[in-house]
């Protein structure tokens, strides 16, 4: 119970990883073959980005994973010093490794690298080709410069599906003799948004801090609106009753939930659940993402959600 379920469960082989099996299947194909290029591995939290990288590293390097491989973090350490000193150091490391397997340096959240250090890269990447490999993880590969983009194969991890999640999560309750109920597995799932981590870590502190996982433990432990009192409110903006949805919105927010929260959820059940011609959907999210735009740039007042609700009933 001191172990949290996300180390617990962390995937050892190609075979655990949930999710992008196409990609993966190209891991395993270099992992068997030794040939590593340089890759930028692009995706949201919780796709499985890291995990992938970290089985593939192990499975080219063995035993020599510990001496052949540096991971850092560019938040921590993203100077041009720290390039110089500690990636360069390790780039001119003499190690005696199998033929066609190289050194590997592993730099996570790559885009926050600021432009002079990540020229610097460029230089070390250069240099010393014929011995190290470099992967990039971050969340977006814009800002990137271009030097290092032409010397890596991009990689693009979309976020999981529901059934990838629902499957992995219903694994670790049959292992930890979870009490469950199916509703309570498809709060976890809609709450996850895609993310492994968050699914694994909501389902823990579900069962520890309520003894069962039910859809109303899940929604009062993550704090988030219920979907079903949103999908209340967007169909009532259907019908054109401003009134009925203006005052279901601000009772939402009174209740402490954030107007960020509010949109995320709006966005969710207006995409997977509202039943409305496709056309309408569209115009419907455009709304939405133009409120949730506006809340991100700091305007949290309920006038924000107030205003969305009048521009989905003018939809």
């Amino acid at each position: 119970m001191n172990i949290p379920w996300v180390e617990k469960y962390r995937p050892k082989i190609f075979s655990e990883i949930v999710g992008n099996k196409h990609i993966i299947s190209r891991f395993e194909i270099i992992a068997k073959g030794g040939n590593l290029p340089n890759l930028i591995i692009c995706g949201s939290s919780g796709t499985g980005k890291t995990i992938s990288v970290d089985v593939l590293a192990r499975s080219l390097l063995g035993d020599c994973y510990r001496d052949a491989v540096l991971e850092i973090s560019a938040s921590d350490y993203r100077g041009v010093e720290f390039v110089r000193n500690t990636v360069k150091t390790f780039a001119k490391k003499k190690l005696t490794l199998p033929p066609g397997i190289h050194k590997i340096i592993i730099i996570e959240e790559a885009e926050s690298i600021p432009n002079e250090a990540q020229q610097v890269l460029r230089r070390i990447m250069e240099f010393y080709s014929g011995t190290t490999r470099f992967i990039f993880s971050c969340n977006t590969s814009a800002k990137i410069i271009e030097p290092i983009q032409s010397r890596c194969a991009i990689v693009r991890f979309s976020n999981l599906d529901g059934d990838s999640i629902r499957e992995r999560i219903l694994h670790i309750c049959k292992k930890e003799c979870v009490n469950y109920t199916k509703d309570g597995i498809d709060a976890i799932v809609f709450t996850s948004d895609g993310d492994m981590r968050n699914a694994i870590g909501n389902i823990q502190s579900t069962y520890t801090g309520m003894g069962v996982v039910t859809h109303d433990n899940v929604f009062r432990l993550c704090d988030i609106p219920k979907p079903e009192v949103v999908l209340g409110i967007l169909e009532n903006c259907v019908k054109k009753k401003f009134v009925v949805s203006m005052l279901a919105v601000k009772s939402m927010n009174k209740e402490g939930h954030s107007s960020q929260d509010i949109t995320n959820t709006f966005f969710k059940v207006c995409k997977n659940r509202l039943d409305v011609e496709e056309s309408t959907r569209m115009k419907f999210l455009k709304e939405i993402a133009f409120t949730h735009s506006r809340v991100t740039n700091g305007l949290i007042s309920s006038i924000q959600l107030v205003g969305m609700c009048s521009r989905l009933c003018d939809v």
